[in-house]
């Protein structure tokens, strides 16, 4: 996703308000797993440009994820709405400031490549698990159902370890 910004150089400290909306460029991959976007990226923004031909980009950033469930493996739409915020930097152009702990991203002409800014920011707000609900119970270990709708396997949790114990207290009887 790509953003103009000729008209943002050519007034520094003023502001520029900008809606993007369009289809990410790939899917993403997370833990292994492939993410595919199930509603196009909605970007708002605010641009401002600063010293030294650099431009700071602040917004919000709408979409949704298709996903499994951690548990119980059924999918799940995860919709993301996040803060995304960055610097950018006209290429050739140094940092102003050095001691900055982010330095931001180059840029060259009049456009800012938004992709890895914006991946950036889902990255940082996805959780550690998809869960379809709270309360979701997973698999069953034994039968591998699904535990919610309750399984009707028996099953007694025995430690290995005991098993000649059980064995010897059958024998006695």
């Amino acid at each position: 996703m790509q953003v103009d910004v000729s008209q943002v150089k050519r007034s520094p400290g003023r502001r520029h308000q900008v809606e993007l909306t369009g289809k990410p460029a790939e899917p993403l991959s997370w833990q292994g797993e492939v993410l595919v976007f199930t509603q196009p990226l909605a970007v708002n923004l605010t641009l401002e440009s600063g010293k030294g031909g650099s431009i700071y980009a602040q917004g919000e950033l709408r979409t949704a994820l298709q996903t499994v469930c951690s548990r119980c493996l059924q999918p799940v739409e995860y919709p993301v709405v996040t803060e995304i915020e960055g610097k950018f930097y006209q290429e050739g152009k140094s940092p102003v400031d050095e001691e900055e702990e982010f330095p931001g991203q180059v840029y060259s002409g009049d456009t800012l490549q938004l992709d890895g800014l914006i991946r950036e920011s889902i990255y940082l707000s996805l959780p550690m698990q998809f869960l379809c609900s709270e309360e979701c119970r997973g698999l069953c270990p034994y039968c591998g159902s699904r535990a919610d709708a309750g399984c009707n396997c028996e099953h007694e949790q025995v430690d290995p370890r005991f098993e000649v114990l059980k064995k010897l207290l059958k024998d006695k009887n």
